[in-house]
């Protein structure tokens, strides 16, 4: 077996060492290639028998070409808050919003609380939030550059409440939340 094609198999050259038929009446277009690169994080923490809580981070990078384009895709673990989260979006703010984890929070024991006490087994507690951020890029004068953001929040749940009653009949209730802004560029043209 030729270096080239081993080459090749292995992922070391885009070149297959075979040139594409040209017999065909119609225009070939090379393969589409994804590079993508991922770091991922996670942490459970238990602070005590009741109360559990975890938190992880994600880090994704990706750009994609054939010979005829690029495109590419950045995206992270992002805590957006306010009415527009793009605002202020720079520098050491940004850095510190791209590197606070989502959470998750459960609290149980609750059963021994309220009015819960005598009426149901278990009662457990739970809150979570996720955020993301992503940059998508397109191929303008042989560069890639922004052309869209996403910024999303969501809490699912906001607030949630499970509840085990006795004679194993189980309940829940949650209330959740979540928000996606979407900016895009766009191409404009003056008249004169």
């Amino acid at each position: 077996m030729p270096l080239s094609l081993l080459k090749y198999q292995f992922g070391f050259t885009m070149d297959p060492g075979v040139p594409q038929d040209t017999s065909f009446s119609t225009i070939l277009v090379g393969p589409s290639v994804t590079d993508s690169r991922s770091l991922r994080t996670s942490l459970n923490f238990d602070i005590s028998s009741n109360i559990k809580t975890s938190f992880s981070h994600e880090y994704t990078v990706s750009e994609t070409r054939n010979d005829k384009t690029r495109s590419g895709n950045e995206s992270s673990t992002f805590l957006a808050w306010g009415d527009n989260p793009a605002e202020g979006f720079s520098g050491l703010e940004s850095d510190i919003r791209r590197f606070i984890p989502d959470w998750s929070l459960k609290i149980g024991g609750l059963e021994e609380f309220l009015f819960f006490s005598g009426l149901a087994k278990t009662v457990t507690l739970e809150h979570a939030r996720s955020g993301k951020y992503t940059n998508t890029k397109k191929l303008a004068n042989d560069e890639l550059v922004p052309s869209a953001e996403t910024f999303a929040h969501n809490y699912q749940p906001l607030v949630g409440l499970n509840i085990t009653w006795f004679g194993d009949v189980r309940s829940s209730i949650r209330m959740s939340e979540g928000t996606t802004y979407n900016l895009k560029s766009a191409g404009g043209s003056n008249r004169r």
